[in-house]
């Protein structure tokens, strides 16, 4: 988070905070490491957002390192290799596939609060509220300071730990938490190998479209 260097600008701390909540390691480190409680109020209630929606996640990361650990799969895929066959998703900068099921795109300039995502064809569903979009072009995302643009992609299944009230990013301190599913429609057949704490055992869950009639 923020790099190998000292950070000082609430912004670009910010900014590297919800990149690396997408990313395989989650973690402060390197010269002059800054806690969020170096900064304003608004930074701290930023950083508890992220951290609980990376606890949230943190299952789907795990067997995600472990899918890679055994087959080869990487945990982050760029969008030539997730989508060979659209090559209208390769040249949009910054974004890429994560765990299969998300599509992260950071946000790399300053005093900017949208950003361009280019959106593969089908259904994609926003983390942070559940509104749908459709795929097939590309999109001006909102990217306010508190927001990462990430996606559901149409069909996901995850598996996720939230607290009782079934709401990502509620604190998992003071709420009981629930081992669930996070899924959204599709069209297709997703599965996903979620693995045990050996990475030896594992479950697949399976995400089939529902058919009319």
């Amino acid at each position: 988070i923020g790099g190998f260097n000292t950070v000082n600008e609430e912004e670009i701390y910010l900014r590297w905070l919800g990149f690396s909540t997408f990313e395989p390691l989650m973690r402060e480190h390197g010269v002059g490491t800054i806690a969020p409680w170096k900064f304003s109020e608004y930074a701290q209630q930023v950083f508890v957002k992220y951290y609980w929606l990376r606890e949230n996640i943190v299952d789907t990361v795990y067997s995600a390192a472990a899918t890679n650990s055994k087959y080869g799969i990487p945990m982050a895929q760029t969008m030539q290799m997730a989508y060979p066959d659209e090559p209208d998703t390769h040249n949009t900068e910054y974004q890429y596939m994560f765990c299969d099921n998300m599509l992260v795109a950071p946000v790399t300039e300053t005093k900017t609060i949208t950003r361009k995502v280019a959106l593969p064809k089908g259904k994609w569903y926003s983390i942070w509220d559940g509104v749908s979009v459709d795929g097939g072009q590309i999109i001006e995302a909102e990217a306010p300071q508190d927001r990462i643009p990430v996606y559901l992609k149409s069909g996901a299944v995850m598996p996720v730990t939230v607290a009782d009230t079934l709401k990502l990013m509620d604190s998992l301190e003071t709420h009981e938490s629930v081992k669930a599913l996070l899924v959204t429609q599709g069209t297709q057949k997703n599965s996903f190998e979620e693995f045990d704490d050996t990475a030896e055992n594992s479950n697949i869950y399976t995400n089939t479209p529902k058919k009319n009639g």
